[in-house]
């Protein structure tokens, strides 16, 4: 739940918890088959979060549930 936390101090708007949690892990999974965080933040975008909020989702994710693909972000 550090994932949610971060998000809800950030000011990040969402519905669920639950689907938050499910974005965050496919987010992860993407990132870790090397799909292009540029790529990430626009499937973000598609489902209706504002730029900022989708680099504060990547963000959070990487930090509390994938951080192995940290080097993959910052590269």
């Amino acid at each position: 739940y550090d994932f949610i936390s971060e998000l809800d101090n950030s000011g990040v708007s969402y519905a669920s918890i639950t689907d938050m949690i499910n974005i965050g892990k496919e987010l992860c999974h993407d990132l870790r088959s090397e799909v292009s965080p540029s790529v990430v933040l626009g499937k973000l975008r598609r489902t209706g979060f504002a730029p900022t909020e989708s680099a504060i989702i990547l963000t959070s994710a990487v930090n509390n549930m994938c951080p192995d693909t940290t080097s993959w972000v910052v590269a």
